[in-house]
């Protein structure tokens, strides 16, 4: 039998807005927290299994070296939802279309350090 992972284990709700918060891997301390901007629970949980794998690759990609871990990847993670929102968008016929994965959302772009 294969494990069990828990469903929508990084969302909370605050005034009624969903949150995405998770602890940062060790060694580093904290957490990063930031809104999914939505009231609806189905949309948030899309958009919580999509972060995630933005979190991941983050980390897979950036590795643990010495840089303000929690505003780049806040920054990141907000820029991957600006995506996953604008790829949700109603287009007007004929424009351009984003391939979506398998959540209905746009994957996330690849992370990059800043600097």
């Amino acid at each position: 039998m294969g494990s069990m992972v828990p469903q929508c284990s990084h969302i909370t709700r605050k005034r009624g807005i969903y949150t995405y918060r998770r602890r940062l891997p060790r060694p580093l301390r904290g957490e990063v927290a930031l809104s999914l901007g939505t009231d609806k629970f189905r949309f948030a949980e899309a958009l919580s299994v999509s972060v995630d794998l933005a979190f991941a690759t983050f980390f897979e990609t950036n590795g643990m070296t010495d840089f303000d871990v929690q505003a780049t990847l806040r920054t990141y993670l907000r820029s991957m939802l600006e995506r996953m929102r604008a790829s949700i968008s109603p287009r007007p016929t004929g424009g351009p279309s984003t391939r979506l994965n398998s959540t209905g959302i746009a994957p996330p772009p690849k992370p990059t350090l800043q600097d």
